[in-house]
């Protein structure tokens, strides 16, 4: 298998992709280092890049593992893909802080440059054949350019993702995506509506997590308490994403990004002037930190009375919304689970982690989205026994076992901390001991763990 390596916003990740090498190795695996510097030049390393270099070859020298380079020389042809597209507009996304338009010439340059790179690295692991690989991020640059080629190929993917304290760890796509909940969450889902105790468990440590988010006493503190205002309310919830957030991005489905989505819906609402419609930014947003540069102002200025943007500064509780509406539109956000769990339909527009559940109402075109916003509305419908269990269920999955509570993580601060362990300490204790089963037997971390709490419930 191959451990990709690469300079990482001057993070610990490549000395973190190191350890998870030499663990893999003591494990038996048969495992190569794959350095790639792109868009650097490999033969004008940069300070960084020697000294992830020194501890690349000591790791060498002590374990035997292999250090490969994927070849620039081998008269690749550039190859072309959707994915590659869209991680293209993602990276202007992401370096502007906003979308750009579809037509953007930036766009199509870093496409290029991309599929250029995309060629060399399939031609390198066309040869290699990796049964899988461990590689970080996934949404763009070159560990997106790796996400797409092992896509192509059939090679098994590991992803991770982390803040500080806190890891995602998937396997089979973009770890921020969270691939592997939707299995973790039918288990759950299955257990509550065979088992009584089991869904009594979850629905009470759901209501009361939702309880503490709605009065703004969860580690956020985003909600405002207010009083709740009938002007607030809305027959259509559309709760936004934080754009910026790798969860947003490539996500893409039915629309080309959030902003055409968006125009879409807007057009639809002022030829619905009987149905009231209120767009929500996310309340991150308001904190200067975590501001983009997207402008909504657009959709306040619409003369439709029926239409009403919630700035993310606005003192309105995004739970009060939800209680009132009638359906929920979220694009890919955690808030369509919330939707559901208080029983209001749920309609995607863009690939989710949890679109597959019994709750969610999938379109496959953008006639059929709006026809089933129109059903909704038209024949408003109690949840199912199975869509409530199902959404029960996902939310418990998604708060608990999405982001792991650790500190080995490749965050500088959190780094400080585990580098200095004993590594057989390291790899027996807090969550890296799940982690490396996961990883050795390449089943998901939330798979595990949810199986072994229900167990324990059942014991």
């Amino acid at each position: 298998m191959g451990v990709l390596v690469s300079p990482w916003q001057r993070t610990a990740v490549p000395f973190y992709q190191i350890e998870w090498a030499m663990r893999l190795r003591r494990r038996g695996l048969d495992v190569e280092f794959v350095w790639d510097v792109w868009p650097n030049a490999t033969d004008n390393p940069t300070a960084e890049e020697k000294a992830i270099l020194l501890a690349l070859e000591a790791a060498h020298k002590a374990f035997r593992i292999p250090i490969v380079i994927p070849s620039t020389t081998e008269g690749s042809t550039a190859t072309t893909a959707r994915c590659l597209a869209l991680l293209a507009f993602e990276t202007v996304t992401r370096n502007r802080g906003c979308e750009p338009k579809n037509d953007d010439p930036e766009i199509s340059a870093e496409e290029e440059r991309l599929q250029l790179h995309a060629a060399c690295v399939q031609r390198f692991l066309s040869n290699k054949r990796y049964s899988w690989m461990l590689v970080p991020g996934g949404v763009w640059a070159v560990s997106g350019i790796y996400w797409h080629v092992c896509q192509v190929l059939g090679i098994d993917l590991t992803t991770f993702d982390s803040g500080p304290g806190l890891l995602c760890f998937q396997h089979h796509g973009v770890a921020a995506h969270f691939p592997d909940l939707d299995s973790s969450m039918q288990i759950l889902a299955k257990s509550c509506t065979q088992n009584e105790s089991i869904r009594h468990k979850v629905e009470q440590w759901v209501d009361d997590r939702l309880s503490i988010r709605r009065r703004g006493d969860d580690d956020f503190r985003l909600q405002p308490q207010t009083t709740a205002n009938l002007r607030d309310f809305a027959d259509v919830v559309v709760p936004l994403n934080y754009r910026l957030d790798t969860a947003a991005m490539c996500r893409q489905k039915l629309f080309s990004g959030v902003n055409e989505w968006l125009q879409a819906l807007v057009n639809w609402a002022e030829l619905r002037t009987d149905v009231s419609i209120v767009f929500r930014q996310h309340p991150c947003e308001k904190i200067p930190a975590y501001r983009s540069k997207e402008d909504y102002s657009w959709i306040s200025q619409r003369s439709a009375p029926n239409i009403r943007f919630v700035a993310a500064e606005d003192p309105v509780n995004t739970y009060d919304l939800l209680a009132n509406c009638k359906a929920v539109l979220p694009y890919s956000s955690r808030v369509g689970i919330e939707g559901a769990v208080l029983g209001k339909p749920v309609i995607l527009a863009a690939s989710a982690y949890y679109e597959k559940m019994p709750f969610v109402e999938v379109a496959h075109s953008k006639q059929a989205y709006f026809e089933l916003i129109e059903k909704c509305l038209k024949n408003p419908a109690a949840p199912s026994f199975e869509q409530r269990c199902s959404a029960y269920a996902a939310y418990f999955i998604a708060e608990n076992f999405g982001l792991h509570k650790t500190t080995f993580t490749p965050i500088p601060s959190d780094f400080e901390t585990w580098v200095t362990q004993d590594p057989a300490v390291l790899w027996s204790e807090d969550k890296a001991s799940v982690f490396l089963e996961a990883a050795i037997s390449r089943k998901p971390v939330a798979d595990l763990l949810v199986e072994a709490l229900i167990e324990q419930w059942t014991s």
